[in-house]
């Protein structure tokens, strides 16, 4: 007993002090010791993108208050167009207006600046008729050129007229429009039309474009100059044509695309109106307003 009773004190006394050298040792660890870092990774070829850096795409009437670069005299002269607005007289008025109208999307930062100063109701009402008739203009009206024919159908072939070549077809002219392109070039009531640049007529479609005749003529765009290869009693006739804008009573008329780019359009103006006319610039800071 006295033996086992010896062997177990020298047990406890050995468990004792490898707990005391335990203790030690930690106390002698710095407390701001920490874990080796890892290894430094290489940089990538190929960094991630910041989505956040990509600026968000213009709108299509972005530009349309951007100043352009004018010669003092046309800024004058259009200066002086805004300020007969208040004119007494109402020819002078009207006159005004419709010079500022006819000189395109150029004067939409003068009307702006104007319609901010002014507390002139009518002219404030004025410069906003002027400023969303140069908005649809730019944005609708100039973007859709037209022929200006009633067009038959369906289209003509050789077994319903002999005039028209074997193979081909033609576009029945059944009315030409007053005031418009196909008027300005000379067709007549009664032409066929089979050819546009040289590409023959297929079922109301030129060549291999999918879309009809009157769409093909609207893409090509306000001011382009079209061939048409017409035929007129026994004579076959090339006329050159400068299309014209879309007359805006088409619009709701046979094209119910037209007519929802339409109300596409006039729903942007009236944001555009009420983002940049309605709003005063943003006010400037101390330093900024100091000469």
């Amino acid at each position: 007993m006295k033996t086992l009773r010896i062997i177990e004190d020298r047990s406890q006394t050995f468990a004792w002090c490898v707990a005391g050298l335990a203790l030690l040792a930690c106390a002698a660890r710095p407390a701001s010791a920490q874990p080796p870092p890892a290894p430094a990774q290489a940089p990538s070829a190929h960094p991630p993108s910041d989505a956040s850096s990509t600026p968000p795409p213009k709108s299509p009437d972005a530009h349309l208050l951007d100043e352009v670069k004018i010669s003092e005299e046309r800024k004058t002269e259009i200066d002086g167009w805004i300020a007969e607005l208040a004119s007494p007289r109402f020819d002078v008025r009207v006159r005004a207006s419709r010079r500022l109208s006819e000189s395109g999307a150029s004067v939409l930062p003068h009307l702006r600046r104007a319609y901010l100063a002014s507390r002139d109701l009518e002219v404030r009402m004025r410069i906003e008729e002027i400023a969303r008739e140069l908005y649809l203009d730019d944005q609708l009206y100039s973007r859709n050129a037209f022929l200006g024919i009633l067009m038959g159908w369906p289209t003509i072939t050789h077994a319903m007229d002999p005039r028209v070549p074997l193979g081909a077809e033609g576009i029945h002219v059944e009315n030409v429009v007053e005031g418009t392109a196909a008027e300005e070039a000379g067709l007549r009531r009664g032409d066929i039309i089979i050819l546009l640049d040289g590409e023959p007529v297929r079922g109301n479609r030129i060549g291999g474009d999918p879309g009809s005749f009157s769409e093909i003529l609207r893409r090509r765009g306000v001011g382009a100059v079209v061939t048409l290869t017409v035929l007129r009693f026994e004579h076959t006739l090339e006329i050159d044509v400068t299309l014209r804008a879309r007359p805006r009573e088409y619009y709701d008329r046979d094209s119910p695309a037209l007519a929802e780019q339409r109300r596409a359009v006039e729903s942007a103006l009236l944001r555009w109106w009420t983002d940049r006319f309605t709003a005063p610039d943003p006010p400037q800071d101390a330093d900024a307003r100091r000469p």
